[in-house]
C-alpha cells in the first residue's frame, strides 16, 4: 500500500492556492482505499473539516529560527544531499516529516520544504510571472530573487513537479535547469460550487440587485485600474449597474480606492475582503456578469468558477485563457483597454442571445474535466513520481 503526504499550511486568504488545496484534498479522496493510504502535515485547523474520514493528521509548527536557518543553507548550496541532510538537522518540522512513514509528499503551494524534505516530494509551480511580468509592484527585486531561488531549486531537486498548462512547463526550461519530470494537472473548479446553496447575498453583504462581479485579489496585475475605467464607461448607459470587487488588501489596494474617487463612483462600487465559501455560488450566480481582466495567466480559477456556475464572462485574452476555457465561454478582450472591456461587457448585458451561448459553451466545457479526470491525472503522477 503507498502512502501519500500531503503539506497543508497555508489558508483561505491566499485566493488560487487554497483553492488547488481544496482540489488536491478531494482528488486524493477519490483513490482506491486498498491501494492508498493518505496522510495530512498540517499547522492549521481550517483543514480539519476537509481532511476528515480519509486523512491520517500529524500536526507541524513551522519556527522561524528554523526556516532561516535551513533557508541560509540553501543560499550556499543547491546540493540535494547537503540541503536535506542540514535541514533534518535543524529543523524539526521536516525531522517530524522525514520520520514519518509516507512514500511521497505533494505540496501543493510551491512550499521551500518540498526541496527539503528527505521524503520524495511532488511539488507544484504555479506560474513564472515573476520573470514575464516583473513591471508590476509586486515583483520586487527581493521578490523576484526570492522566488528564482526556490523555483530553481524546486526544479532541480523535486523528485515531480505539477504545473497548470503547458505553456508553464516551457517557461521552466527557458528559465530554470529542470529535470524532465514535470506534468500538467490543469486547474480545476472548486468542488464546492457543486452544491448550488443558495444565500441571500443581497442581505448578508449588503449588496445591490444588479452588479457586475470581479473575484481577485488586489494586485497590480488583476488590472482593477482599467476595469474602473470600462466601468466608468458603462456606467453611464446602465445607471442601476453597479461593481462588486472581491478579495484580499493586497499591495494596490489603496490605488483602486483613489481611482474609484477619482472616477467619481463610489456609490457604485461595493468592495468585499473574504466570501466565505457557502456564498461563492450565489455571488456569482446573481451577477449580471463576470468579469476576469487580469495581465497574468498563464490560467486562473475564477473563469472556471463562473463557467461552472453558469453566468456570462468577460475574460483577459492573455497567455493560455482561451486555451483554458474554451474560446465560446467568454467574450475575450484586451486588459490594457477600458474601451475593449467595456464594449464587451456591453455586449453581454444587451444581447440575451450572447449571453445564453457563453453560459452553454461554459457549461459544455465544464463537464469535459471534472473531479473525476482530475483524480486519475493526480494518481497517475503519483506513481510516476514513486518509481522514479
Amino acid at each position: 500500500m503507498i502512502n501519500i503526504g500531503l503539506y497543508l499550511v497555508e489558508n483561505q486568504k491566499i485566493g488560487g492556492a487554497y483553492q488547488l488545496c481544496l482540489n488536491i484534498i478531494s482528488a486524493l479522496k477519490k483513490l482506491d482505499t486498498k491501494k492508498y493510504r493518505l496522510t495530512a502535515f498540517t499547522e492549521k485547523n481550517i483543514w480539519k473539516k476537509s481532511l476528515k474520514y480519509r486523512f491520517n493528521i500529524i500536526h507541524v509548527r513551522r519556527y522561524k529560527f528554523s526556516k532561516l536557518a535551513t533557508s541560509l543553507i540553501c543560499k550556499v548550496s543547491s546540493n540535494k544531499k547537503i540541503i536535506t541532510f542540514f535541514s533534518n538537522l535543524f529543523d524539526p518540522h521536516i525531522n517530524k516529516m522525514n520520520k514519518s512513514e509516507v512514500d511521497l509528499i505533494i505540496f501543493p503551494t510551491q512550499d521551500d520544504n518540498s526541496y527539503k524534505t528527505q521524503k520524495k516530494s511532488l511539488s507544484s509551480i504555479l506560474d513564472l510571472m515573476h520573470i514575464y511580468e516583473s513591471q508590476f509592484a509586486e515583483y520586487s527585486k527581493k521578490e523576484i530573487k526570492r522566488r528564482n531561488t526556490k523555483y530553481s531549486l524546486i526544479s532541480k531537486i523535486c523528485d515531480g513537479i505539477l504545473v497548470e498548462s503547458q505553456l508553464t512547463i516551457k517557461h521552466i526550461f527557458e528559465n530554470y535547469d529542470a529535470k524532465s519530470n514535470i506534468h500538467v494537472l490543469p486547474l480545476l473548479y472548486p468542488q464546492y460550487l457543486n452544491k448550488k446553496k443558495n444565500v441571500n447575498i443581497f442581505k448578508k453583504y449588503n449588496l445591490p440587485k444588479e452588479y457586475i462581479f470581479y473575484p481577485a485579489q488586489f494586485w497590480e496585475q488583476k488590472n482593477h485600474i482599467n476595469l474602473l475605467k470600462a466601468f466608468k464607461i458603462i456606467s453611464n448607459k446602465y445607471k442601476n449597474l453597479n461593481l462588486v470587487l472581491s478579495g484580499a488588501k493586497k499591495i494596490n489596494y489603496k490605488n483602486v480606492l483613489n481611482k474609484i474617487d477619482e472616477l467619481k463612483i463610489n456609490d457604485k462600487i461595493f468592495l468585499i475582503d473574504y466570501i466565505d465559501e457557502n456564498d461563492m455560488y450565489s455571488l456569482y450566480k446573481k451577477s449580471k456578469c463576470v468579469t476576469y481582466v487580469p495581465f497574468t495567466g498563464p490560467t486562473n480559477i475564477p473563469p472556471l468558477e463562473a463557467i461552472k456556475v453558469g453566468v456570462p464572462l468577460v475574460c483577459s485574452n492573455v497567455y493560455s485563457m482561451k486555451k483554458q476555457i474554451g474560446k465560446k465561454s467568454a467574450l475575450f478582450v484586451n486588459p490594457k483597454s477600458e474601451k475593449d472591456i467595456s464594449k464587451k461587457i456591453d455586449k453581454i448585458l444587451t444581447s440575451k442571445k450572447i449571453r445564453q451561448k457563453i453560459i452553454q459553451s461554459g457549461k459544455l466545457k465544464s463537464k469535459s474535466f471534472g473531479i473525476e479526470k482530475y483524480a486519475k491525472l493526480l494518481e497517475k503522477y503519483i506513481n510516476i513520481t514513486i518509481s522514479n
